[in-house]
């Protein structure tokens, strides 16, 4: 996958940098987080930062024309961009699996707690 960068514009206001370009590939389409993680190193921001609005393939070639922006902290991400359906799905069983986690490890602690021999005093 070879990715280019046609235009980078910086908007002050949703302290944000605004990307388009070009990627050719070979098969089937990059996803959008193969797209993110091309983007973080090429202008080297993380990852996580990176928002892929849009990719718009080319028919019958292998080349896609694509719009992102990459934030420059988290907050500003989270200030602008929308909480999606599937996105609050994702993060709602993340939630879960981090209390079942959380659940099963205190357990584990109560348990340990529960084996160990409890000193015994006599007053003879």
């Amino acid at each position: 996958m070879k990715l280019t960068i046609t235009e980078q514009h910086e908007n002050l206001l949703l302290h944000r940098i605004e990307v388009e370009g070009k990627v050719e590939f070979d098969g089937a389409t990059p996803s959008n987080k193969d797209i993110c993680a091309e983007i973080s190193s090429k202008i080297k921001k993380e990852a996580g930062l990176v928002v892929v609005k849009q990719i718009k393939n080319t028919f019958s070639l292998h080349e896609a024309t694509f719009t992102a922006v990459a934030y420059k902290d988290a907050a500003a991400k989270k200030r602008t961009e929308s909480m999606t359906k599937h996105l609050r799905k994702k993060e709602e069983e993340v939630r879960k699996k981090a209390a079942a986690e959380a659940a099963k490890k205190a357990e584990e602690e109560a348990a340990k707690k529960s084996e160990e021999p409890e000193a015994v005093t006599s007053s003879e």
